[in-house]
């Protein structure tokens, strides 16, 4: 035990960099309860007082949005210290993988962990000898369960100390420490050089972000253009209503009992997501699929009906109900007798208030640990990772680049679209558009004024402020009052728009005399395919549109169309030799 440390001194201890291996004593080479018993009782209760000084009196009733900026501005020394106190806990409930997993039938616990992790490493595509980055990783479980599925070499990061000298001594163990390795570091700074790994994963561990579009942007950055970045989340969902006192007293219970400054929705982890530049390849709330054991039944009461082994029950127990009562009883006695270091017993009990919320939080439907995105690095910076100056060419600064009529492609639309008119065609637009990344690659005004012509020629209908409104020469208020609407559409515009760029862009269109982008002009579908020199490009700001106002003109959905031309794209249609498709009517 080091010597007695000053109460006014034991912040300072639970900041220093040696604090770790003050704390934990060498017990790393031990687990479970014998683990717990050997901390340094003054290091012990100088984490627990760091840790639980955001938490002690900010109940749902009181808790500010200064409280929880302050937890989000101290995520490092929050989410460090956090994993100082619950790791053994966590082996000691959990084993070696701290995650949740659904169940399927005659599927035991220890199964359907590796299982989760198994489809993870499917759906991102690791292959063998890839070199793969799992960012929290924990003390390693994951990391090398995925390196023996695939055969990939396996880096975990962790901000935590005492997890990453178990997660080495694991490997060791296992014989598999050339295949993994293990970082101390903190993801929002991730050691590695750009374009360093082909895949990264993230099993329920950047929740701890103080910002997920920050670290996602990290991860972003490290991951080689083509590679793919798969995310087991945790968020509340869009059932979540923070107003609803209950609700918010279950998401403050599940932070403090598991270390996160501010969990945000599904909404705002997806917008993220794609911030930080990727083209998402799948999301999905793996919560809601229809298994018949749900991922948080071994905290759950009347457990034992979801085992499916002997062994489950005996594996599980400890996550019950029951096995948390007895080892809060157990704690309390050892911190009674002084044989446990302060703080034991505090913990435990966050840990069982967390276990309880989290099944409230399932069962209401407002949270889920398992919320899945897969994004892909593009290959080439498409526009929405590009700064504004590069968007303005799509937002309505549009010229010419060559001549020569409209482009034809006797096999229909081709993957780069249009031809011209932009700083350089777009991949795959339809199978973009499908994806509803629709404004990063379009041109708004565009869009806005061939809406304006639909709705005229086809619903017989004059949009106010329009150039189809009587004694209107002008269409910048109608385009303004477009823009706002879009801004009420979820994903539709560039993460870095604001009201300085649309502002921007309203002048780029106001100012635009006779040239193409003048909102002083009305856009035809003909002069839209005279411009850009494709036929089929005109369809693409009409489905952006659709995407904006719910509907296309006179109530169409271009939905089927646009499926067809995204299959020609793949080559995977059925019209992939047709000579031409009628989009006359589109």
């Amino acid at each position: 035990m080091v010597g007695t440390i000053p109460e006014e001194g034991q912040m300072l201890l639970a900041h220093d960099a040696t604090f770790e291996k003050i704390l934990h004593k060498g017990t790393s080479k031990t687990v479970g309860m014998s683990a717990m018993l050997k901390k340094d009782h003054e290091a012990q209760q100088a984490a627990t007082d760091e840790y639980f000084r955001h938490w002690d009196n900010k109940s749902a009733q009181k808790e500010t949005k200064e409280d929880r900026d302050a937890r989000t501005a101290d995520y490092a020394s929050l989410t460090r210290q956090y994993y100082n106190l619950a790791t053994d806990f966590y082996e000691y409930g959990f084993g070696q993988s701290f995650h949740f997993s659904r169940a399927a039938p005659g599927e035991s616990f220890k199964q359907s962990i590796a299982r989760h992790e198994h489809y993870l490493a499917h759906v991102i595509n690791i292959k063998k000898d890839m070199k793969v980055l799992d960012v929290g990783c924990g003390v390693g479980g994951p990391a090398r369960e995925i390196a023996k599925f695939t055969g990939a070499y396996v880096t975990g990061l962790n901000i935590n100390e005492y997890q990453v000298e178990r997660a080495k001594r694991y490997a060791v163990k296992e014989k598999m420490d050339k295949q993994v390795q293990f970082v101390q570091a903190d993801f929002m700074n991730i050691p590695f050089d750009d374009n360093t790994f082909d895949a990264v994963y993230a099993i329920e561990a950047t929740v701890h972000a103080p910002s997920l579009e920050a670290v996602y942007s990290e991860i972003f950055r490290v991951l080689k253009p083509g590679g793919v970045f798969g995310v087991y989340e945790w968020v509340m969902t869009e059932k979540y209503d923070d107003a609803d006192l209950r609700q918010r007293k279950i998401r403050i219970e599940i932070e403090q009992g598991d270390g996160i400054a501010n969990m945000v929705k599904v909404t705002e982890a997806l917008r993220a997501f794609e911030a930080a530049g990727f083209d998402v390849l799948e999301h999905e709330d793996m919560a809601e699929r229809p298994d018949p054991s749900p991922w948080y039944w071994p905290l759950d009461a009347g457990s034992w009906r979801h085992a499916q082994t002997m062994g489950d029950l005996m594996y599980t127990f400890r996550m019950t109900g029951l096995g948390r009562a007895v080892t809060h009883g157990f704690l309390g006695l050892m911190e009674t007798l002084r044989l446990a270091p302060p703080g034991m017993m505090k913990m435990s009990d966050s840990l069982g208030v967390a276990a309880d919320a989290l099944v409230l939080g399932a069962k209401e439907k407002i949270f889920t640990p398992m919320y899945l995105m897969v994004g892909r690095k593009p290959i080439q910076k498409d526009c929405e990772n590009l700064h504004w100056k590069k968007h303005k060419n799509s937002c309505a600064k549009n010229r010419p680049k060559s001549g020569g009529g409209v482009r034809t492609s006797p096999s229909g639309p081709a993957k780069l679209s249009p031809s011209r008119g932009f700083d350089g065609p777009v991949p795959d637009p339809f199978t973009r558009l499908a994806k509803n990344k629709f404004l990063y690659d379009r041109p708004e005004v565009d869009t806005y004024r061939l809406r304006m012509e639909d709705n005229a020629v086809i619903e017989g209908e004059t949009t106010p402020k329009s150039l189809y409104e009587p004694g209107v020469s002008d269409a910048a208020d109608g385009f303004r009052a477009f823009l706002d609407k879009v801004k009420g559409k979820p994903r539709l515009l560039p993460p870095w728009w604001s009201e300085e760029k649309q502002a921007e862009c309203e002048a780029l269109g106001g100012d635009g005399g006779e040239r193409w982008y003048s909102l002083r002009a009305k856009a035809t579908k003909a002069s839209v395919i005279q411009h850009y020199g494709d036929e089929h490009f005109p369809m693409q700001p009409r489905m952006m549109g659709e995407a904006i106002y719910g509907s296309a003109p006179g109530g169409g959905n271009s939905s089927m169309m646009g499926r067809i031309f995204a299959e020609r794209e793949a080559g995977t249609s059925q019209y992939q030799h047709v000579a031409h498709i009628d989009t006359s009517g589109l």
